[in-house]
């Protein structure tokens, strides 16, 4: 399954909320890996809570502002730094080349996106990598 929802004609780059969701939603597709789905592949958990498992028992996490979320407490800072360090987990799913060369304004924005979100508390199963 690919994006959700319409995409913009235009957008303005920039770090809001706003441009993080297009990131998000359209460009990066992060919901597709973070918003747990059924084996048709349509959605069935709260979005960006993590939930799908894949290879090797990874299972992708909750990005919500929930204290159960991966990122919270995490700064601005913390969460671009991530994205810099690239793949550490040799059987991640996760498209960290991908990321790893956006902008700093790209993250800004999509950290920024992320806080706006609906809390949602959940730890998912079998989740064993915490990077």
């Amino acid at each position: 399954m690919g994006p959700d929802g319409d995409v913009p004609k235009s957008v303005q780059r920039d770090s809001s909320a706003a441009y993080g969701r297009y990131l998000t939603m359209s460009i990066g597709n992060c919901n597709g890996c973070h918003t747990k789905r059924d084996m048709a592949g349509g959605y069935i958990g709260e979005p960006f809570a993590g939930g799908n498992e894949f290879a090797q028992g990874l299972v992708s996490p909750n990005l919500t502002p929930d204290s159960t979320g991966r990122i919270f407490g995490w700064s601005q800072q913390d969460f671009i730094n991530r994205f810099r360090m690239g793949k550490i987990i040799p059987y991640s799913e996760m498209p960290w080349r991908s990321f790893q060369y956006m902008s700093d304004n790209d993250l800004k924005a999509i950290y920024n996106f992320l806080h706006t979100l609906k809390p949602v508390k959940n730890i998912p199963e079998a989740q064993v990598a915490k990077n």
